[in-house]
């Protein structure tokens, strides 16, 4: 959250003329109540974003998107760490680990992944910026505990093909050629 998933995408498919594909993270039903009261809604706000994932991504595959190069701003694998953190009853931590498998494996599987790292401070001051209602009321404690979550399966346990960045460096105000940085991590032209 606010590391620059979604503004890298777009502009990164632009670049090496892929398709983005960005996170319809608005459809949710149960996102802002989630924020609220964590507890009362964590099964349904963790289910809820494999689904909305799980359809987003089968929906534009059917209509032809993965033909070509796709860049998107979520991989499933982030639903599975934030149920990690969240879900605390064994029933729906069962109920969420069947229903994500079932369908992860009916999905296409990512050639290259690229995980944005960030500190928490640079988080908290992104998300300040975006001013979402609902983010407003994260604690710092809640940030660090999605960031070590993050890192400890991006960083060691992620089986696929992935690079890490750091997402400060890939501030335009920062470096205004931060897409060319991206690309020639990337190893394309």
């Amino acid at each position: 959250m606010g590391s620059g998933k979604t503004t890298l995408a777009k502009h990164l498919a632009d670049a090496i003329l892929a398709s983005p594909l960005i996170e319809e993270s608005g459809r949710h039903p149960f996102i802002k109540e989630f924020y609220v009261a964590p507890e009362s809604y964590a099964v349904e706000t963790e289910i809820a974003f494999v689904l909305l994932h799980y359809h987003q991504i089968l929906r534009e595959k059917r209509a032809g998107l993965f033909n070509g190069t796709v860049v998107s701003d979520f991989a499933m694998d982030r639903d599975y760490i934030f149920s990690t953190l969240t879900l605390k009853d064994p029933a729906d931590w069962e109920l969420f680990e069947n229903t994500y498998n079932v369908l992860k494996k009916r999905l296409p599987i990512p050639d290259i992944l690229i995980y944005l790292r960030a500190p928490v401070d640079f988080l908290a001051k992104r998300i300040a910026q975006r001013g979402r209602d609902y983010e407003k009321i994260m604690t710092r404690s809640y940030l660090e505990a999605v960031k070590t979550a993050l890192d400890n399966y991006f960083l060691k346990e992620y089986k696929g093909k992935i690079i890490i960045l750091d997402a400060p460096d890939l501030d335009s105000s920062v470096n205004p050629t931060y897409v060319d940085t991206v690309i020639k991590q990337l190893h394309i032209s």
